[in-house]
Formats: structure tokens, C-alpha cells, sequence
């Protein structure tokens, strides 16, 4: 496969053809798709423990959830870290129900983010 030098913008077909050929190259067996790298992209930020917040403003998410699907995927590396919460749950013996309801400004790791629907965490 010959250098390809990008001096513009390239449209979908041009990106789709890329990758199939790619495909073709490497002999995948795997189904290789653009939305393959953005995918990656996303699970790779989670997994170095980027904020959601600003995963989501990268991607151009307009709905948190959309951003969340990453971290699910990212799930199994996730686990091994350790929850700074295990402390209070060890103190308290239990977790309660927690509830953010209509919070005007909801501050994570520096970020602001209008809450405007209510989150429910129940623990056990």
C-alpha cells in the first residue's frame, strides 16, 4: 500500500474506501469500519481515566449517555481500579439510595454540566 499524503479534507467515501482496502491488506478477519477508530478513540480515553464530560465534548456527544456506552466498553479494565468509595461503604456497613435532582450546576472534576433530569444510584 502506497503513502497517501492528506492536503484536504476527506469525504466518507474516500474514508470508507481507505479502510476497506486496509481490511483487504491485512487480511482481518475482524469487521473494520471508520467508526471502528472513534470507538477506540472513546474506550482509550476512558480507560486512561479521562472525565466523561470532556470525552463527551470531544466526540460531539449532546447526551451524556451516548458517552457512557465507552465506558461500559471499557468496563473490564475499570474494574481493576480502586473505588474511593469502599471507605464510606466499610464505615457505613451499606450504601444508601443517593439522588441528584434538578441540580443547576453539577461540578465533576472541575467541569460544569447542567443536570437537568434526575440520577438515581441505588448500591447493595
Amino acid at each position: 500500500m502506497e503513502e497517501v499524503k492528506i492536503t484536504r479534507h476527506l469525504c466518507r467515501a474516500t474514508v470508507n474506501r481507505i479502510v476497506r482496502q486496509a481490511n483487504y491488506v491485512l487480511e482481518s478477519t475482524e469487521t473494520i469500519i471508520p467508526h471502528t477508530f472513534r470507538h477506540s478513540f472513546a474506550t482509550t480515553l476512558v480507560e486512561e481515566g479521562e472525565n466523561l464530560f470532556k470525552i463527551q465534548k470531544i466526540l460531539g456527544h449532546a447526551h451524556i449517555g451516548s458517552t457512557i456506552y465507552y465506558a461500559r466498553s471499557a468496563r473490564p479494565v475499570l474494574k481493576s481500579c480502586v473505588n474511593p468509595l469502599d471507605k464510606v461503604y466499610e464505615e457505613q456497613g451499606s450504601w444508601n439510595m443517593y439522588r441528584i435532582k434538578n441540580s443547576s450546576e453539577l461540578q465533576i472534576d472541575g467541569v460544569g454540566s447542567n443536570c437537568q433530569e434526575e440520577i438515581e444510584y441505588t448500591f447493595m
